[in-house]
């Protein structure tokens, strides 16, 4: 079973990362961004993506065993655009949403969390 995350490398993501290491588990960091970590780039397969492509979430190869935890997500905690803001955000944390579940649903993955924060909203 691997365990894949959207969102890895951000702070929630990388202390899941760890959870499941100390666990022995296999970890798939899907993110835009490579771990900050240098102990967690080294103990986990990075795939650079992006949640609102679907060619890149397909580079995850999801299959049936896999778990997919979405954290993947803008927030307030970026730079927002001032105009926009609710296209900006849709984009991601809804269309985003949605190609994560696409992509399960066409590797036959079923198990999914998702974790969200109140700072996601437009």
């Amino acid at each position: 079973m691997r365990h894949v995350i959207t969102g890895g490398s951000g702070f929630t993501g990388a202390a899941l990362t760890n959870q499941l290491l100390e666990r022995g588990d296999e970890v798939v960091n899907f993110d835009l961004k490579s771990p900050a970590d240098p102990g967690l780039a080294s103990s986990t397969r990075f795939i650079c993506g992006d949640v609102r492509k679907h060619d890149d979430l397909a580079k995850l190869e999801l299959g049936r065993d896999d778990v997919v935890y979405h954290l993947a997500a803008r927030q307030f905690a970026d730079a927002v655009p001032r105009r926009g803001r609710d296209a900006w955000f849709f984009e991601t944390n809804v269309q985003g949403t949605q190609n994560v579940v696409d992509a399960m649903h066409a590797g036959g993955a079923s198990h999914l969390v998702y974790f969200s924060t109140d700072m996601t909203y437009g």
